[in-house]
């Protein structure tokens, strides 16, 4: 029975929002329990007091809340709705007429005016739903003045039962309703805190899933750029000795295109690593003085090889700029990087690329414009989405480097901007906050080396267990002078540096016996060593520049090393500088 009744109430509820089946629920109850209360009680007052008007008035209201019941589940919620007010007021206002003064049927105005707030959304539906239980509890009250319905007689004993019997129908319906109600919006709040619960947790594994993800491709990135690093060394040495070898000259073109594919590469390899970095947070930004013209032109002279390759022309244009900025270099080059590698990907064999760098009062810009198919109005909606790229081309990677410019530019707390012609070409523009910086004396990261350098005389320690790089950065090192010795475990390079001292250090920061800033550490601690120039070499930028520096290295390199990055901190003049 208890299920049958229950079942009513969710009459019509089939299909329908939350709201809307709270509403629905309501009115199925008020519906359901007004209509039973009639049915049961009208029949025994009817008898009891000899008067059939009550029989019939029951009935009648078991007949109309039975409808608002067929009405929900004819999909008619709206009309359901407001005639169970309706049918609220009449019914009051008929027991209240026929009783007269022998119950106190005003009590169920208490009842009526609960209804609207229970069943009702709209204030405007609300204050006429009060304006109509209002108008009744004023005929009832005129009526009691002024007797214009005249209302059945009763003895005294059956008066005073029936204004208690009355009392606590309407109790009973009053906190009946009202605790269905909070059952039922119980209920809700439970099952709201289940949806919470279960959201955290897949919350939580899907940060694990990303965190997994991540972990799995730093382990895959790590083991490509061991061999990748040797690859990449080679492909440079090899570009190096072209001006001294006749056999290398032959095959120079061959040497070139080599290093645009490794420079391909580690974009690739770089991409997926900043992505993973940016899902996991892990990306902090390290803020220092940039000088932009240097920068620029550096970063414009390395995409000469892959642009060489496919007979497109550089034009870099360099307007009104202060010379020294400030920002993360790191990621700046990253993301210039990224956007001059696509345009020279898309842009037509034998046109030109222009890359242009100006400012204003309050930021400075890159823009880098190609000459190619350009993009549709779909692609540049999907532009900086992750793992998207065109269609039009198989070699356009993986999706990742236009998702990582975005987020970065974002996290740099610049914007960025793309324009687009079919048959014209795309351009890209980057704005950065401006920052006047201050030219750090010693910098290397800002300084741009002569082509020739002779490191003649000099000792360079390199501490890394990696023998495939450590093998080519040695023979670079030595082809311009320098005496190497080579360590593959922290305690090793230690035993060395007693033997013999160095004018540098070139520190991996994963070894097999310590990590790069514990050996920074250790040669802090020492007079012997303090002096020694430290150059912290790591290839996922699990250590910060930032942290390398506050540690004690004279700078930072990533892998696999850039041998104009490396020339960079060779200069003799930089090292004595830093050794004073």
């Amino acid at each position: 029975m208890s299920y049958s009744l229950n079942s009513i109430r969710y009459i019509g509820t089939h299909g329908t929002s939350d709201s809307l089946k709270k509403v629905i629920v309501t009115v199925n109850t008020i519906s359901l329990i007004t209509g039973l209360l009639a049915f049961c009680i009208g029949p025994f007052l009817s008898i009891y007091t000899g008067n059939l008007a009550i029989l019939w008035g029951a009935y009648c209201e078991v007949l109309l809340f039975t409808t608002v019941i067929a009405l929900n589940y004819l999909k008619k919620y709206g009309i359901a709705t407001i005639a169970t007010h309706i049918f609220q007021n009449a019914s009051v206002l008929y027991f209240g007429l026929l009783f007269g003064a022998h119950v106190d049927v005003k009590l169920m105005i208490v009842f009526l005016g609960i209804i609207p707030l229970l069943i009702f959304k709209d204030k405007p539906v609300i204050l006429t739903s009060l304006l109509i239980t209002a108008l009744t509890l004023f005929i009832l009250e005129y009526n009691y003045q002024y007797h214009l319905f005249p209302s059945m007689t009763m003895s005294l004993e059956h008066e005073r039962f029936t204004r208690w019997l009355s009392l606590v129908v309407i109790l009973f319906l009053v906190v009946t309703v009202v605790w269905i109600t909070e059952q039922d919006k119980k209920k809700a709040n439970q099952a709201l805190q289940k949806a919470n619960a279960m959201l955290e947790h897949l919350t939580e594994k899907l940060q694990e899933s990303v965190n997994a993800k991540a972990a799995y491709v730093r382990e895959i990135t790590h083991e490509i750029r061991g061999p990748f690093n040797a690859i990449f060394s080679i492909a440079q040495l090899l570009l190096n000795s072209t001006s001294k070898s006749s056999t290398l000259k032959e095959v120079k073109g061959d040497i070139e295109t080599l290093n645009a594919g490794c420079y391909q590469t580690l974009s690739i390899i770089n991409s997926a690593l900043d992505v993973s970095k940016l899902e996991t947070s892990i990306f902090p930004v390290e803020i220092s003085s940039i000088n932009l013209r240097s920068w620029i032109q550096e970063i414009v002279s390395i995409f000469s090889y892959i642009a060489s390759h496919k007979q497109v022309t550089l034009h870099l244009k360099v307007g009104v700029i202060p010379s020294i900025v400030e920002g993360d270099s790191e990621k700046l080059t990253r993301i210039a990087n990224n956007l001059i590698y696509n345009a020279i990907k898309f842009t037509r064999k034998g046109s030109t690329v222009t890359i242009s760098i100006d400012s204003t009062n309050s930021k400075w810009t890159i823009s880098i414009a190609d000459q190619g198919p350009g993009m549709s109005q779909i692609e540049l909606d999907d532009a900086f989405k992750i793992y998207r790229s065109s269609s039009k081309d198989s070699s356009t990677g993986a999706g990742l480097g236009l998702y990582f410019v975005k987020n970065t530019i974002d996290l740099l707390k610049g914007e960025i901007s793309v324009f687009s012609l079919k048959g014209r070409g795309t351009n890209f523009t980057a704005s950065f906050p401006l920052a006047i910086g201050k030219l750090e004396a010693s910098n290397p990261s800002t300084e741009v080396p002569s082509d020739e350098i002779n490191m003649g005389g000099k000792e360079i320690l390199i501490i890394d267990d990696d023998v495939m790089q450590t093998t080519y950065i040695s023979k670079y090192l030595q082809s311009i002078g320098a005496s190497v010795r080579i360590a593959e475990t922290a305690r090793e390079g230690f035993k060395m540096l007693k033997e013999q001292t160095a004018d540098l250090i070139l520190l991996d920061n994963t070894l097999p016996d310590m990590s790069g800033l514990e050996v920074l550490e250790e040669l802090g601690r020492n007079p012997f060593y303090v002096l020694i120039p430290t150059v912290l070499v790591t290839a996922d930028n699990a250590v910060t520049r930032e942290e390398s520096l506050n540690a004690g290295a004279y700078d930072y390199l990533l892998k696999p090393i850039i041998f104009k990055d490396l020339k960079k901190l060779l200069s003799f003049n930089q090292i004595a500088s830093y050794r004073q």
